[in-house]
């Protein structure tokens, strides 16, 4: 089973979610808060191999405009 088989129709319903989204002017989807959080993530998967440990993920506090 090839990577179209397995998420093709979760693409397809993901995208179809937006468009419905968009023409009720509905924001759907990650934010740049999102974005942030997974690069922290990134980070300290680095960390951790470079250290060959665990490594706490570090993020300031999450501003209100994304409560």
């Amino acid at each position: 089973m090839d990577h179209n088989q397995r998420f093709g129709q979760a693409f397809v319903r993901e995208v179809q979610e937006w468009i419905t989204a968009v023409s009720q002017d509905r924001h759907t989807g990650s934010t740049a808060w999102d974005g942030y959080a997974a690069a922290c993530v990134c980070d300290a998967g680095v960390k951790a191999l470079e250290v060959d440990g665990e490594v706490a993920v570090e993020m300031m506090p999450k501003p209100a405009f994304y409560a």
